[in-house]
């Protein structure tokens, strides 16, 4: 169930690919580089969360008396709901670095997590969640949606480090994302 038509959810995709910033400076300190959301991304995902709980506490209202609606609405609302709470995790609490050494990610969740470009297994691109995948050879993973700023500066490290991993290759149409 979309909030949005086709067109308006496009047309804020299209706007928010608009703001992010494409190279960014590396750290003086180490030489590397922060993939960070920007402001516009950040405002969007929490305006998504409000009108997503909103949106779920309306369909309870309503249905709650009749049970096999109330359980359908609600799950379907309730996932959305979920997928509007991991944007917010991804853009505030996820920190994402790049460097010549490989990369870096700080969550909550999982803690620091550093994968050098030798250990990268393989590179995909998931158009569900817009987001590139670089999996390490124990099995997790890092991944990086292109709302991210730095792209561009991203996308040189990879094309002069992808070649000491496993992965050897950067995914179809990669390059398409960092303009």
């Amino acid at each position: 169930m979309s909030v949005l038509p086709h067109d308006e959810t496009q047309a804020l995709l299209s706007w928010l690919l608009d703001r992010r910033v494409g190279l960014v400076e590396p750290d003086g300190a180490d030489g590397s580089i922060t993939l960070s959301f920007g402001k516009a991304y950040q405002a969007t995902v929490l305006l998504l969360v409000a009108l997503a709980t909103v949106m779920w506490v309306f369909v309870a209202a309503v249905s709650y008396r009749e049970t096999g609606l109330f359980v359908a609405l609600g799950a379907a609302f309730g996932l959305l709901w979920i997928a509007t709470l991991y944007g917010v995790y991804d853009g505030f609490f996820i920190r994402v670095k790049a460097s010549s050494r490989g990369l870096e990610s700080v969550s909550p969740l999982f803690g620091l997590r550093s994968l050098p470009w030798e250990e990268v297994k393989s590179v995909s691109y998931a158009s569900h969640g817009n987001w590139y995948t670089f999996k390490s050879g124990q099995g997790w993973a890092i991944r990086i949606s292109i709302y991210r700023n730095g792209l561009t500066s991203f996308a040189k490290l990879v094309s002069s480090n992808i070649g000491r991993s496993p992965a050897r290759f950067t995914p179809p149409k990669f390059y398409a994302h960092t303009a």
